[in-house]
């Protein structure tokens, strides 16, 4: 699994924006993922693009297998579900 170097910065901006801090649990579900796409496009006025973007970059530091492999599957499906 690669190593994001920047992991501190990448919270630290979630951090700042919804003012609180992002704790990793096992496995995130596609509502926790949901729930936080849905922060990011009203806190940002993003699309739902824009919006999985920011947290490829910022929560998955452009690594979408950061976390494994559930957490992407769980990713995808909240993103599918959005865009139904």
């Amino acid at each position: 699994m690669e190593r994001c170097y920047n992991k501190q910065l990448c919270h630290e901006l979630i951090e700042e924006e919804f003012d609180f801090v992002i704790k990793h649990v096992k496995v995130q579900n596609a509502d926790y993922f949901k729930t936080y796409l849905t922060l990011v496009m009203e806190h940002r006025e993003f699309s739902l693009q824009e919006a999985v973007d920011f947290m490829v970059e910022s929560y998955f530091c452009n690594n979408i297998e950061l976390y494994g492999k559930k957490p992407k599957q769980q990713f995808e499906l909240a993103i599918q579900q959005l865009s139904a």
